[in-house]
């Protein structure tokens, strides 16, 4: 189970999100929406990839990492709940 709220701290830490940036996400992801969840992926990895923080971290290609990022949080929308729940 994936809370939303951990979404909101994915983002902000890896690319650098503000919290209103990262509450759309949650939003997006929250609701399914398929076509915003698809814009907001290059801004993910275009933030993760300038966050040197993250990119030290990867032991891969970091934009191979923030790409399985986004996919593990965007599958997670279909199972993902507020933290209330």
């Amino acid at each position: 189970m994936v809370f939303q709220e951990q979404i909101l701290k994915v983002v902000q830490v890896a690319a650098g999100y503000t919290l209103v940036d990262a509450d759309r996400v949650r939003k997006a992801v929250g609701r399914k929406n398929l076509d915003a969840i698809a814009a907001e992926r290059e801004i993910f990895v275009s933030g993760c990839l300038a966050n040197t923080a993250f990119v030290d971290q990867c032991r891969e290609s970091p934009n191979v990492v923030a790409q399985r990022i986004w996919d593990a949080m965007a599958t997670a929308g279909n199972y993902s709940f507020n933290n209330s729940h």
